[in-house]
């Protein structure tokens, strides 16, 4: 058609992005008295065609503009697609994954189950969120027991998402505070190779490691403290916070002679025996 010179072909150009090559084919004055679209009489090519390299568009009388087919995006096969449920196959039905126990342990038909979906879903509930707030209960039940105990509960004016929520958070709380305890055992247990090495906290006041305690010097304030009680001062040690020193610690003995600095829990149990003895002799 070029040849016959019934068209024209602009350069083709191709995007960096996109990755596509764009032309534009234009018709020329013959092409266009030859489809009846319209008189040229004495006019130019020019007349019915107003273009360049560049132009996006033709502007023939009642033709609509060129416009790019490609011009929508095309969504990856990697981009994150919205969280669906999981389903398996139960009794050749296709059931909730969270659900399927109730068919396969508690002996509850796959139909059974769709039903209360159906049912679930007039309440404007979810099944799954019923059965995660009654699991404890349901597992006692069978079959047709089952299937009356979770139908009861669907007629129930209870807002069933809510309730899941609030155990979903509870449990996410149990959690992270048993997390918390582990942790804290894992850095008492990194205490251990420190024994009898001193730091020296933000205040000035030298933490010593004794045998699952501190020796805490500040002036001429003395005392002891355990691990479980200090566990901002363990991790402020084992994060590196607090820099270690090497000075020697001295407390004055009552007769005013020096001694070394008994470890923390010694020292406990030294003042404990003392108020025992003190008490046993007021009131023998």
């Amino acid at each position: 058609m070029e040849e016959a010179g019934l068209i024209t072909r602009s350069e083709q150009k191709q995007t960096r992005v996109q990755l596509k090559t764009i032309t534009y084919i234009r018709l020329t004055a013959q092409a266009i008295q030859a489809l009846g679209l319209g008189d040229t009489g004495s006019k130019t090519q020019s007349s019915y065609i107003k273009s360049t390299d560049d132009e996006k568009s033709i502007a023939f009388n009642g033709i609509a503009p060129l416009q790019d087919v490609n011009r929508e995006n095309i969504q990856s096969s990697t981009k994150k697609q919205s969280p669906r449920e999981t389903f398996v196959r139960v009794e050749g039905k296709a059931i909730p994954q969270d659900l399927a126990w109730l068919s396969t342990s508690n002996g509850l038909a796959a139909t059974g189950i769709l039903k209360l979906m159906a049912t679930a879903k007039k309440k404007g509930a979810r099944l799954s969120d019923v059965v995660c707030n009654a699991k404890a209960s349901l597992l006692k039940l069978q079959k047709g027991a089952l299937y009356a105990y979770l139908n009861a509960l669907l007629v129930q004016e209870v807002d069933h998402a809510a309730v899941a929520r609030q155990r979903r958070t509870h449990a996410e709380q149990v959690a992270a505070a048993a997390e918390k305890i582990v942790k804290r055992e894992q850095d008492i247990k990194a205490m251990t190779p420190l024994r009898g090495r001193s730091y020296v906290a933000g205040n000035g006041a030298i933490w010593t490691v004794e045998d699952q305690a501190f020796w805490v010097v500040k002036g001429s304030e003395k005392g002891c403290v355990s691990f479980h009680q200090a566990s901002a001062a363990v991790e402020s040690i084992l994060g590196g916070v607090w820099r270690e020193t090497t000075k020697p610690l001295f407390c004055q003995a009552s007769t005013g002679e020096t001694k070394a600095r008994q470890s923390g829990l010694s020292s406990m149990r030294t003042a404990i025996d003392e108020c025992f003895a003190t008490l046993r002799q007021r009131y023998a």
